[in-house]
Order: C-alpha cells, then structure tokens, then sequence
C-alpha cells in the first residue's frame, strides 16, 4: 500500500521486515523489488526478484500445515 501511496522508503521497510519475518514468500520478494526498482536502486531490485524466482521454485504449491493427516 506505501508503495501505490508513494512512500518507498516506508514501503521498503516494510517489506524488508516481512521478508525477515517469512522469508520463503516469493510475493514479498517480488514487492520488494518492485519498490527497490522505483526507488533507483537497479541491482538490489534484480536480486530481490531473482530470490522471488528461486523461493517460489522451491516453495510447496501449499503450506504444510494445511494438508490433513491421515492415519490408517
């Protein structure tokens, strides 16, 4: 929302604090580039979205947690 409001630098932090928090979420990643991209800072945007690549190649379709269990 801070980066459709303008506000980059809160947008960045923001997102850099979500990615501490979940680090395998490709969406944060990629939201982070984006705002890195507006802000100027060309390199560390390609990085975030080549992390964004990488998490969400490696990522389960669903979280673990959300398959049931079964006992035979």
């Amino acid at each position: 929302m801070y980066h459709y409001l303008g506000n980059q630098r809160l947008a960045e932090k923001t997102l850099r604090d979500a990615a501490k928090i979940d680090p395998h979420s490709p969406l944060t990643w990629y939201n982070l580039g984006k705002v890195l991209e507006a802000i100027g800072d060309s390199e560390s945007a390609t990085d975030c979205m080549a992390t964004a690549l990488e998490v969400e190649n490696n990522s389960p379709i669903l979280p673990y947690m959300s398959i049931a269990v079964t006992f035979d």
